[in-house]
């Protein structure tokens, strides 16, 4: 055989046609193989020296191919030892990865056992070679996962050289971190399972067992089975035999260590050739006995049985799973008595969410194998996933008991003890696993999963970090880290430990998730959708990244975005009840409220206690006047929730609306009791006792909203507007300030301090904070009315009149553009409009004063003046109205002829406040009564 077929035979290629002239530094000579794990080129360097050139291709090979391959060129290089392949160099050439190695001229270790007489001497030199190279990989907490012969070569000098580390991985990985089984399944330790595929040193020492036995018996190994092979001498056979039982035995009774392994060898070794120079003649004739009985140990074919289950592997790793299935069945059908193949299929069964099935093939593996532990604790797995968790604790247990220090077993027991929240009894189960092996990375993974649950950060951190000790380059565990980090609001740690995450597994969509969550959470959100975006591209099935890159889309005000990142979302998973809750308060927003509701409605059903969703949709009732309904939404959430505080605030404002101030009250109470700083209720209450007049309690919760909030403009306006209504303008006047120089463009605080520059007769001040606030919002019907009553006041009649048209332009009915109209044009005697807007007044104000005012004028406008009179004297209370109401009082008892009684209330309207014009005209009619008397 040449070497051009030994490098073919050691990397399971096809050769293919495609060529190549150059990579990077090296020529190539010729294409020398092509398999699942590379192309490899017999190439020359810049030196001539003879180099073997593995590539990968990052556009033609798959994601795990090419992940696999980094994987063997980072772990490659962390080992240095003559029995293992010597890489050269290591790089990337445009789309093309690559590792240069030195190239082996050999063979197989099972083709040079098989075209060479190797005597025993012979192989145990070998076998030790392979335990020193092995020594040397753990030495570097690496397992090599697929110790066989075909990985293993001898070169012309005896050398063995230990190659393929495709596959390697650091001590100790967790059940979850590997999908599938990987390595070769004849060499792999039956614990070594679809769901428990943890590995440590001990797979790689079975692995080396069952090497060990084909290379002395020259025989494929089947399954444990005592050893024979030729031997001149008993003891030293029968030391072999307990070499490798103790290498293939159940986990519990296996080497720890390959080491051990290595010095039993050894001695071995050493004893069988002291022996051997003794009995240097028998052993010759002895030789000759071995030679001739060697046609008795014949190379076997594998088996069809192996043929099925390599093909069934082939089947799984493409995720064929039903030809698998079928090729399982078949090897099953061949070998009905091996609890192996049925553990095999149960696996891919529990893969495949067949659970029923599973279990099935578990039961009749148990039967033929019952005091096997791993069958237990992968029944248990697939009982877990039924939410059969009293089945999956009892196979637990049985595990356990069968094998009480099968480590794995209690991290699964631990996992199930966090599903049912019984925390204590999962961390005793997570400390055994850690007391068995101190270096088990699951157990430490798993309990800072726990602690973090629990708030234990410190711990959880504690945990995580000598996780990442054993398995460095599980970016899983960085992730769990940063996530704590986040909890603590140590944001930096958390960015760094997210983005070594990424480092580690740039296509794995989760790790951009993450780290977008946290820029989330600082808003940081062109990052956060950055690494949304790059999660979704990368799996479009990531529900959550559209769910959360929807919801900052809302938060920017891109609602068509956030509706189809919702939408896209619910079509994906149309069980997320959070989702269609968001989606509801987008529809709102945009006041769709059938779909609104519709959503709402939805996210209860998916969740019936999803407190948030009923009052989101009690908002919704509200707000469409549906106050039955609102009022049962909130009380459905405080009931869910008694310590929900938006609820019980919420539910106060619906009773505000109603006017059941006590409700309200006892509501905004509770809710403070529940949180005393929470901002919004403290301003609720402040603006409920504003409108009784309590203004004591009014400004004390306002005080407190502002301890609370002290860069909150609306809270200094809320405060400057109790202040004016007691006629503190002075103390308004800086709140207001204060307002408007934290949000220069607030448009009500504009407008509350031209009503307050307006009380005090600063006009100017007055006209010029409305005027602003119209700039702000040419829509807003109030500035317009309350720059047109400064008008009024200061005699501009006609600039009023155009101020208060505009108003009614935006709001028709509103009572006291309509009263000021009604007093210009009954001054004017332009009766017409004066009782058309009179008429409006009386129909639509709620303001007692306002509306019996204008019920006087229009007894008056109708010739009912005795009415009118009776009318407007029962009106002579203290307001800014008064000067008003005695004006038009003497206009009523000049038309009965009663000009005295007209006089007096002329001369009372002149010592109050009145519009100028009206203030003019008073004055006029008291100087023609005087010039006639």
């Amino acid at each position: 055989m040449n070497d051009k077929d030994n490098l073919i035979r050691m990397l399971s290629c096809n050769v293919d046609d495609e060529e190549m002239l150059q990579i990077d530094q090296y020529k190539v000579i010729e294409k020398i193989g092509e398999g699942g794990m590379g192309t490899v080129y017999k190439c020359s360097d810049n030196h001539g020296r003879i180099v073997a050139v593995k590539t990968m291709s990052l556009l033609k090979d798959s994601k795990e191919q090419v992940k696999r391959f980094l994987r063997e060129m980072h772990t490659i290089a962390l080992l240095r030892h003559d029995n293992i392949v010597k890489v050269y160099d290591s790089g990337q050439d445009e789309d093309i990865l690559y590792l240069a190695m030195e190239y082996i001229e050999g063979e197989t270790l099972d083709n040079y056992i098989r075209n060479n007489n190797v005597t025993l001497t012979g192989k145990l030199e070998l076998m030790i070679q392979v335990a020193k190279a092995l020594y040397q990989v753990h030495r570097k907490q690496i397992i090599h996962r697929d110790i066989k012969p075909l990985n293993i070569m001898v070169d012309k000098s005896g050398r063995v050289v230990v190659l393929d580390f495709g596959i390697a991985k650091n001590f100790l990985v967790d059940t979850t971190a590997t999908k599938g089984m990987m390595g070769t399944l004849r060499y792999m330790p039956p614990e070594y399972t679809m769901e428990s595929n943890a590995v440590d040193e001990q797979h790689d020492i079975y692995s080396f067992g069952v090497t060990l036995y084909e290379i002395l018996s020259e025989r494929i190994f089947t399954k444990v089975q005592k050893l024979y092979f030729p031997c001149d001498d008993y003891i030293t056979k029968k030391r072999l035999q307990k070499i490798y039982h103790k290498c293939v035995d159940r986990k519990a009774k296996r080497y720890q260590k390959i080491t051990y392994v290595l010095r039993d060898l050894q001695i071995a070794s050493k004893r069988y050739q002291k022996r051997y120079v003794r009995k240097i003649i028998l052993c010759a004739i002895l030789v000759a006995v071995v030679g001739v009985g060697f046609v008795f140990f014949a190379k076997q074919q594998p088996s069809d049985r192996d043929v099925y289950i390599s093909k069934a592997k082939e089947y799984e790793k493409d995720e064929k799973y039903t030809q698998a299935i079928t090729e399982y069945s078949k090897a099953i059908n061949v070998a009905p008595q091996d609890s192996e193949m049925l553990r095999l299929r149960a696996g891919l069964y529990y893969r495949m969410r067949a659970y029923e099935k599973s279990i099935n093939d578990y039961n009749i593996a148990m039967k033929l194998n019952p005091d096997n532990a791993s069958l237990y604790s992968a029944r248990g797995v697939v009982y877990q996933s039924m939410k059969k968790d009293n089945l999956a604790a009892k196979d637990y247990s049985r595990a356990i008991a069968l094998d009480p220090n099968f480590a794995e077993v209690y991290i699964h027991r631990g996992g199930l003890f966090v599903a049912l929240n019984r925390y204590d009894l999962a961390e005793e189960d997570y400390n055994r696993a850690i007391a068995l092996d101190a270096k088990l990375f699951g157990a430490y993974n798993n309990r800072g999963i726990l602690y973090s649950r629990q708030k234990k950060y410190s711990l959880a951190i504690s945990d995580f970090t000598q996780a990442i000790g054993i398995e460095p380059k599980t970016g899983s565990t960085y992730s769990n880290r940063a996530i704590v980090y986040q909890h603590l609001e140590k944001y930096d740690l958390a960015e760094k430990d997210f983005s070594h995450a990424i480092l580690l597994g740039p296509n794995i969509a989760t790790n951009y998730h993450n780290r977008g969550l946290l820029y989330r959470k600082q808003q940081r959100y062109d990052l956060a959708k950055k690494d949304l975006t790059k999660a979704i591209s990368l799996d479009a099935s990531m529900v959550q990244s559209y769910y959360y890159r929807g919801w900052i889309y809302a938060k920017q005000n891109k609602d068509d975005l956030a509706e189809k990142d919702y939408t896209q979302a619910i079509i994906l998973d149309a069980r997320m009840s959070n989702v269609y809750n968001q989606r509801g308060l987008l529809y709102y927003k945009y006041k769709n409220y059938m779909r609104a509701e519709e959503d709402f409605t939805k996210a209860i059903l998916l969740k019936p206690r999803y407190f948030a969703a009923y009052n989101n949709r009690g908002l919704l009732y509200m707000q469409q006047n549906k106050y039955e309904l609102a009022e049962r939404d909130y009380t459905s959430a405080i009931t869910i929730n008694p310590r929900y505080i938006e609820g019980f605030d919420n539910r106060a404002l619906l009773y505000l609306r109603l006017k059941k101030h006590d409700l309200a009250i006892k509501d905004f109470q509770t809710a403070l009791s529940i949180s005393p700083r929470h901002l919004k209720t403290n301003m609720h209450l402040g603006l409920t006792y504003l409108d009784q007049q309590r203004y004591d309690l009014a400004e004390k919760f306002l005080y407190q909203a502002l301890a609370i909030a002290p860069q909150n403009a609306s809270i200094y306006n809320f405060l400057g507007i109790a202040l004016s209504q007691q006629a503190k303008f002075d103390m308004a006047e800086k709140n207001f300030h204060r307002a408007l120089d934290l949000n220069p463009n607030y448009t009500i605080a504009y407008k509350n301090r031209g009503v307050a520059y307006f009380m005090t007769k600063k006009y100017d001040l007055a006209e010029r904070d409305f005027s602003r606030a119209i700039l702000l919002n040419a829509k807003d019907f109030e500035a317009y009315n309350g720059r047109g009553e400064v008008y009024q006041w200061t005699g501009r009649v006609r600039l009023a009149i155009q101020d208060y048209e505009a108003a009614l332009q935006l709001k028709p009915d509103y009572p006291s553009t309509n009263h000021n109209l009604a007093t210009i044009y009954l001054r004017k005697n332009n009766y017409s409009l004066a009782e058309k807007h009179a008429l409006q007044v009386v129909k639509h104000d709620q303001n007692p004063i306002r509306k019996n005012l204008n019920r006087a004028r229009l007894y008056f406008l109708r010739q009912n003046y005795v009415a009118a009179t009776e009318s407007y004297q029962a009106l002579r209370i203290k307001s800014r109205e008064l000067g008003i109401i005695h004006c038009e009082l003497a206009n009523t008892f000049h038309r009965l002829g009663k000009t005295e009684e007209a006089v007096k209330n002329w001369k009372k309207a002149i010592t109050v406040e009145l519009p100028q014009r009206m203030y003019e005209q008073a004055l006029l009619r008291i100087a023609q009564y005087d010039s006639q008397h």
